[in-house]
């Protein structure tokens, strides 16, 4: 393995690196894949990171070993979604100049995403290798650094921390099976669970219509294309480095039809208890729920009560031990944790007390939430209630968060016009108002702000905006 592109020893410098900004996210067993399977299946929670993705785990990877001569020149990245999100949001928050290229076809709540993180987005060119083609032509244009989504050892190290966290938090795991799109993420697991366990099997999955490492490793043409739900891993390039370390340590890769995937994602939805709730003021959002006793053994994982037709939409649940209730894109939004019956919040590890408030996105457990001891033996009699806040809620914290700053008063005047155009139904006017108010925030950033300061404004206003559909 030493031959390799990518050493465990990378991986595991990566995990260092990134170790507190991106979610350490849970591993859990599913007893209903368990029984369906006759196998123990462990499912890792990556849809619980900021941005609802794995992909910010190379990308925060390799930005930090960026050099300050390419920090101060700036990164360009091509992508229509997750890749996009994770290099903008962490080139936002270490103050690096990001340029995201993205086809003419991209959604536009995609594109206002990647653009709440402060990224300039670009909009170019029919299909990916278009856009990819505008990418590469604007960075040897302007010298930017090109963050590859998949083609790169700085990516694959930083994507098999995945697998350094599963087997950190369930050794005996003997075989990962992990989804195919360019071959970052298998490459990166490979790595690092071989690396870890010799004798352990890396099992690759891709859609049939998608199955470009399954065809190069059987030494057939790769022919690919069409549609398919699976869309974030409909690649149609194997990157060179990932397929020379799946070569070396891949088993083998599947296909997965249409039918199947379809068949998988209604399961998900059914016994994880994700729930879709839409309203204006407050977000769309997803909660995941599982349950487990002291023992690590799971409750039927369709216990859980869901309330949803309130305004701000409450949701309860019996035990949850892990929460994920994302906005629109992935948007972190605050809410509030409240405990009912036999039940305190604080019995679950990580969860903060009755009625604070802290960003989705991260986990409320620690990683090994198998440990945790329920503090009653019947799940029957345990509950917790979520409170997501609405949009006149986080300008109404964004308010008292401005009071007191440097340029506080100019601030706090956009931001109450902001709130009081919500409060009239005028959403274009409270848009408009929170862009002003992100470019003074922008303006003043290491002047009358410091640059935590305004990246913590920015970040907020631009979750406001998401959450009202600007």
């Amino acid at each position: 393995m030493s031959s390799l592109p990518v050493t465990l020893e990378d991986v595991q410098l990566a995990a260092a690196r990134i170790g507190g900004a991106v979610v350490h996210t849970p591993c859990l067993r599913s007893e209903t894949l368990s029984r369906i399977a006759k196998a123990d299946i462990w499912i890792k929670f990556e849809n619980l990171q900021f941005t609802a993705s794995f992909k910010e785990r190379g990308a925060l990877n390799t930005l930090l070993q960026l050099t300050p001569d390419e920090r101060k020149r700036g990164v360009i990245a091509m992508s229509a979604g997750n890749h996009a999100q994770g290099v903008a949001y962490h080139a936002g928050r270490l103050g690096i100049p990001a340029t995201i290229v993205m086809p003419s076809f991209t959604p536009n709540t995609k594109v206002e995403h990647t653009r709440g993180h402060g990224a300039r987005v670009v909009l170019d060119g029919d299909t990916l290798a278009e856009a990819a083609t505008e990418a590469h032509r604007l960075a040897a244009a302007e010298k930017l650094v090109f963050v590859h989504p998949y083609d790169d050892p700085r990516i694959i190290a930083g994507q098999g921390t995945i697998a350094l966290e599963m087997l950190q938090d369930v050794p005996e795991l003997d075989t990962l099976a992990v989804p195919v799109g360019g071959g970052g993420m298998i490459a990166g697991c490979a790595v690092a669970a071989r690396g870890l366990k010799p004798d352990m099997k890396v099992i690759g999955v891709e859609s049939a219509g998608y199955s470009a490492m399954h065809q190069l490793l059987a030494g057939e043409p790769v022919m690919v294309g069409g549609d398919t739900i699976a869309e974030g891993i409909a690649v149609r390039d194997i990157g060179k480095t990932p397929l020379a370390i799946a070569r070396a340590l891949v088993d083998c890769v599947l296909t997965v039809d249409e039918v199947a995937i379809e068949r998988a994602i209604a399961l998900s939805r059914e016994k994880y208890c994700s729930v879709w709730h839409s309203m204006r003021q407050d977000i769309d959002f997803t909660a995941t729920w599982t349950f487990t006793d002291g023992q690590g053994n799971h409750s039927s994982e369709n216990q859980a009560v869901l309330v949803h037709d309130t305004i701000p939409p409450v949701i309860t649940c019996s035990a949850p031990i892990v929460v994920n209730a994302a906005g629109p894109g992935g948007v972190a939004v605050p809410f509030s944790v409240t405990a009912t019956d036999n039940c305190s919040v604080t019995s679950l590890i990580s969860v903060p007390a009755s009625g604070s408030n802290f960003p989705i996105g991260t986990t409320t457990v620690n990683s090994k939430a198998r440990d945790i001891a329920l503090p009653t033996g019947n799940l029957s009699t345990c509950s917790f209630t979520v409170h997501v806040k609405s949009a006149t809620e986080q300008l109404q914290d964004l308010l008292v968060a401005v009071t007191g700053m440097g340029p506080g008063k100019s601030l706090a005047s956009k931001v109450q016009d902001a709130l009081d155009a919500v409060r009239a139904g005028n959403i274009a006017s409270a848009c408009s108002t929170l862009n002003d108010f992100m470019n003074e925030v922008k303006a003043q950033s290491g002047k009358k702000l410091t640059v935590a300061q305004a990246n913590s404004l920015l970040t907020d206003a631009a979750r406001i905006r998401a959450v009202l559909g600007c």
